[in-house]
């Protein structure tokens, strides 16, 4: 008799800039999760509403059309608990890391280290009850 693998953790990655998302989406991959790649927050909830069960988001703020903390807010009106990261270059003055508390999201500064951002994800996760993965 055999033991089930572990369910996998799906992560999905909301970033523009096609080199980061790689990066970020082959480091989940690698330390067993299973990476979504989103390029705007419209094509991220399209995603969203194809999977099953996301259990985090990680999310750029500044991206084409929308930005990162109109997905964090949508993501939080829908019932299912979800971890989420939101990453930035650009706050400066602390008003995106506030936001993104506000809604349960923490903010990772660019440049950041990948194993930041996977801890981070999990702690979301963990914080949130997210599906179980």
């Amino acid at each position: 008799m055999g033991t089930a693998a572990a369910p996998e953790l799906v992560v999905l990655i909301v970033e523009d800039d096609e080199d980061t998302s790689e990066i970020l989406a082959e480091y989940f991959d690698h330390h067993g999760a299973r990476p979504i790649q989103a390029r705007t927050v419209a094509e991220a909830r399209a995603l969203f509403e194809l999977e099953e069960c996301v259990h985090a988001v990680v999310t750029d703020y500044s991206l084409p059309g929308e930005h990162g903390l109109s997905l964090v807010e949508s993501l939080r009106a829908i019932p299912s608990p979800i971890g989420i990261v939101m990453i930035s270059g650009v706050d400066t003055h602390g008003e995106i890391a506030l936001a993104g508390r506000a809604h349960g999201a923490e903010l990772i500064r660019k440049p950041f280290e990948l194993e930041a951002v996977l801890r981070a994800v999990h702690e979301a996760v963990e914080r949130v009850g997210a599906c179980a993965p």
